[in-house]
């Protein structure tokens, strides 16, 4: 049976209710800019009735509304695809952030590139070959020599640091992985605690969200929630964060394979910033390994002739660039230079076979290079190698470039649609005000009412 103020009792707590309403709408209201706060609903269910007994029987009677929830209005689909638009968007970042880099070492610009040393090498053995005798002619071919080799020995330094600086990116990326791990794994234990004592954490689940897609754009990942408000998390085939545990992605990795390598067993990198780091490196090798495969064609294409020519000091067997003796394989870019005898006189190089005055035939020979075509190098000269090295560099910075872009626009419109069903409009939290405003307002009137009738009849008793 329903006590005397029963009415009291249901219009108190609709107060309640509705009070409670108004202030989850102004703590949207105050959300409005908060990154990643999600929108918050209060949810009224009608609660239990009590018996009464008429005449004709036992009738349910109403006892008013309780707060049944407090919940985030989220699209999980959503954000599976903002997790998806995050990785390509932060591989695609750091991928055309390298080549651009790359690119830049590499700059052709002007008479400042491999290209034009090559050319300017070449030419400078032609005009050998048309004047041998001409001790200008062969200092200008030295000083050829040098332009050419300082230029392909900075550059291929320059690719190390970059090389450098890109493994200690990677290993960067790493931590920040492991560290959004451990506060993914923190924030889990909050939640499920609160879950356990009944509370929805909200606030908890909003962080934990921002940690998913701070780390979604880092590296590719998985996550299924579980009925205790955990989360996990999978990288590959690699756990990240389970119910109870987080595991410490390691920072041991092969870009040939782009994967990262956890004692014997290799995980694949898919997506994200760590994905971008590895093709990155990828790469700078292949960069540098065209500079160690044009260095090593020049010193193969050169040296032999130029060491069975006889040059104006009356020496035969001289190098014109550093070689090792075989079996000994050939050292590439990096410590690339003319020989010791060429770097100490001009007229250690050779200009023929005989060694007499006007005879320039392996000069002549040598600047013919400058269009034949070569097997080690796909059938392409020398200049046609390194040109289209460069080009493709700077067609894959281009196109990463315009990709990153297309990215960048997935993200903005999934983010804006996001935003449609978790973001707070201020329009429509002021009508939810409202509503609950009048709603409060015209529970007051019950209140008041049933006072002053229950006044009535308790005087009425006296």
């Amino acid at each position: 049976m329903p006590s005397p103020f029963h009415g009291i009792s249901m219009a108190g707590n609709a107060l309640r209710a509705f009070q409670r309403a108004m202030e989850v709408v102004g703590n949207n209201m105050a959300n409005v800019n908060t990154r990643g706060y999600s929108r918050q609903t209060i949810e009224m269910a009608a609660s239990s009735p009590t018996t009464i007994y008429t005449a004709s029987g036992g009738q349910q009677l109403g006892t008013g509304v309780n707060i049944s929830a407090i919940a985030r209005t989220r699209d999980f689909f959503l954000e599976s695809r903002m997790q998806s638009a995050l990785s390509d968007f932060g591989r695609s970042g750091t991928l055309a952030e390298s080549l651009r880099s790359i690119e830049g070492v590499l700059n052709e610009a002007g008479n400042r590139g491999i290209s034009s040393a090559l050319d300017g090498f070449f030419n400078a053995f032609s005009a050998l070959g048309s004047s041998p005798n001409d001790a200008a002619a062969r200092l200008e071919m030295r000083n050829a020599g040098v332009t050419l080799t300082t230029r392909i020995r900075d550059t291929y330094a320059r690719l190390e640091d970059m090389e450098t600086n890109g493994t200690l990116q990677l290993k960067q990326q790493v931590e920040q992985i492991n560290d959004l791990a451990n506060t993914i794994h923190q924030l889990n234990k909050q939640i499920a605690r609160e879950q356990v004592m009944g509370a929805g954490a909200t606030n908890l689940a909003d962080q934990r969200d921002m940690a998913i897609q701070d780390l979604s754009q880092l590296v590719n990942l998985s996550t299924q929630l579980h009925p205790d408000g955990t989360m996990s998390v999978t990288v590959s085939n690699f756990s990240l964060v389970d119910q109870h545990t987080v595991r410490t992605l390691p920072d041991t990795f092969d870009a040939a394979s782009q994967s990262i390598i956890d004692g014997s067993r290799s995980v694949p990198i898919r997506g994200g910033k760590l994905l971008g780091s590895l093709q990155s490196l990828q790469h700078l090798s292949s960069a540098m390994d065209s500079l160690d495969t044009l260095s090593n064609t020049l010193r193969a294409q050169i040296n032999p002739l130029h060491a069975s020519g006889i040059n104006p000091l009356g020496n035969t067997g001289v190098n014109f660039f550093n070689d090792v003796v075989p079996p000994d394989l050939p050292t590439g870019a990096r410590d690339f230079n003319l020989s010791d005898e060429v770097l100490a006189s001009p007229d250690a190089i050779v200009s023929g076979v005989s060694g007499a005055p006007g005879d320039g035939g392996l000069a002549l020979q040598f600047s013919e290079l400058r269009n034949t075509k070569l097997a080690g190098l796909g059938n392409k000269s020398m200049l046609e190698y390194w040109r289209g090295t460069v080009t493709g560099v700077a067609s894959e910075s281009s196109f990463y470039k315009i990709t990153n872009e297309s990215h960048g626009a997935i993200v903005e419109q999934v983010q804006s649609q996001i935003d449609a069903v978790s973001g707070v409009s201020l329009d429509d939290e002021m009508a939810e005000l409202v509503k609950f405003q009048r709603s409060y307002q015209a529970a007051a009137r019950v209140l008041s009412i049933l006072d002053s009738t229950t006044e009535d009849l308790l005087g009425m008793l006296r």
